[in-house]
């Protein structure tokens, strides 16, 4: 049975080498890039049983979006229809002190214009954790609908990931809206600049979980910040942990794999600063890899974890 369901839309990214630009490209990458799906692919690799829910086009794109998850061994529940596209994600790679860059074509994608009620009910009704990020409500009115009925009526442990996307909309429409859904969340999980640009909360991670927590009422906030570490508030106490050190190939899908370990842990009852150690293992095994689904495993993460504390870190 599902313990941890991710809803959310899942784009295709697509992306040329590091060296090219996108106007100038012969050759595209793709790859299903969406938070939650990304998350959930790490909890499920963690030993979470957990699954992605979803709206897609009955296309070929549609159905490369599953294909892809399924082959990192994530259930996934669909609303397949026949009108609607895949939403897609152009991204440049940067390399100093060339700038990247991302464009965002998602408007008018299948989950954009889909229902609470619409969506596959049985995952949803019968998990213990929901996990709904940032980017999806941004993607319309509709979605902020969605995503703000899924957290009033979810009988269990709600989380919502910032993630804040520039391409997707304004800082003042994710400042308003997240102002206004956050009293139905239980657990806020955010990067480190998404909280300052969003709730504008800045300093150190110790210092912004507790300003978070007590300036909107909330039971855990967790923050992962751009060095790897991180920093978790629960029952008013703060946990931080180091990052874990990695040769970085590409640092897409490291909050997205801390997320689902963390998840995964606590789901195992595994106490916060416990879960905060797999986070950053899992953080650090995602930069090692290429693509954006943090393709971990419990083994890696768990080896990591027993040299950590056999060090005294």
């Amino acid at each position: 049975m599902t313990r941890l369901v991710a809803v959310g839309e899942t784009p295709l990214a697509l992306a040329p080498s590091e060296s090219d630009r996108l106007e100038h490209a012969r050759d595209l990458g793709l790859r299903a890039d969406g938070t939650e799906s990304n998350a959930a692919v790490a909890a499920s690799r963690l030993g979470a049983a957990a699954t992605w829910v979803s709206r897609l086009p009955d296309t070929p794109l549609g159905r490369r979006v599953v294909a892809e998850l399924h082959e990192h061994g994530l259930d996934t529940a669909v609303d397949w229809i026949e009108d609607g596209r895949q939403g897609l994600a152009f991204s440049e790679p940067g390399r100093e002190p060339r700038e990247g860059a991302v464009i965002e074509d998602r408007t008018g994608a299948a989950m954009a214009e889909t229902e609470a009620n619409a969506l596959p009910r049985a995952p949803i009704e019968h998990a213990e954790t929901l996990f709904v990020a940032g980017s999806t409500p941004a993607l319309s009115e509709t979605a902020r609908r969605t995503a703000r009925s899924l957290f009033r009526h979810f009988d269990g442990t709600r989380v919502l990931d910032l993630d804040y996307r520039p391409g997707l909309w304004s800082v003042e429409a994710a400042r308003e809206y997240f102002t206004d859904v956050l009293d139905a969340v239980d657990v806020l999980i955010a990067r480190e600049r998404d909280v300052e640009r969003v709730l504008g909360e800045s300093g150190s991670a110790r210092e912004v979980v507790h300003a978070v927590a007590a300036g909107h009422d909330l039971d855990c906030v967790v923050i992962t910040c751009a060095d790897g570490s991180a920093a978790a508030r629960v029952d008013n106490v703060v946990h931080e942990v180091a990052a874990v050190e990695a040769d970085v190939a590409n640092s897409a899908g490291d909050h997205e794999a801390f997320t689902g370990a963390f998840l995964a842990a606590r789901l195992d009852d595994e106490p916060v600063a416990d879960a905060l150690d797999r986070g950053a293992a899992a953080a650090a095994l995602a930069r090692t890899l290429e693509g954006p689904i943090p393709d971990v495993s419990a083994r890696e993460v768990q080896r990591l974890v027993d040299e950590r504390s056999s060090s005294g870190r």
